[in-house]
């Protein structure tokens, strides 16, 4: 997992991830941090908005995806809703795409069972983390260089503990295993 300080360091992130082999970074995010990301995005020159869908007079309560496309010099920036309800999906997005801590699993899912459409890489970010702490003698300027790594475990999308996490995947691999002596008890296995 990827930690940022704010929103300005995230932005930040995605021009600097733009390269001649990932020509697109995308976030996946909520309404008010894609919102924010947007606003940030258009600080810089260069900037060309292809689309902006954020209206959500129909209940649209999911994830949002902000996406920058360098396209000849120019930046083509794109900000869209990640789900589309009719088929109960996450939509495909290519290049380099980072999840906010906070969204569903399922997109991540959905993304990569794309058949046409597949990331190329992917991270999960939080911002205002600080992650350890540095032990320099600097004002922290080596840390800002580079984001922080934090473990976080999950378990059924909730945030839990390595020790909790140990202690579920214990009990799934006794009932992996107690299943599987049934299967080969049931079937001659």
């Amino acid at each position: 997992m990827v930690a940022f300080k704010d929103i300005e360091h995230i932005v930040s992130h995605m021009f600097e991830s733009i390269d001649e082999d990932i020509e697109n970074v995308s976030v996946i995010t909520d309404r008010k941090m894609a919102i924010d990301i947007l606003k940030e995005i258009l600080t810089y020159d260069g900037i060309e908005i292809s689309i902006c869908d954020i209206e959500d007079e129909y209940g649209y309560d999911r994830e949002y995806v902000v996406t920058i496309t360098l396209d000849d010099d120019v930046y083509d920036i794109g900000l869209e809703k990640a789900y589309c309800y009719e088929n109960d999906i996450y939509l495909g997005i290519d290049g380099y795409v980072l999840f906010h801590e906070d969204v569903n699993s399922k997109a991540l899912v959905d993304l990569q069972n794309n058949e046409y459409v597949k990331p190329d890489i992917h991270d999960w970010f939080v911002i205002g983390e600080d992650g350890e702490e540095c032990e320099c003698d600097e004002c922290c300027a080596c840390c800002e260089k580079t984001p922080t790594t934090i473990e976080t475990y999950y378990v059924n999308g909730k945030s839990v503990t390595k020790e909790e996490y140990d202690e579920y995947t214990k009990i799934v691999r006794e009932y992996e295993e107690e299943m599987n002596a049934w299967r080969r008890a049931f079937w001659g296995w």
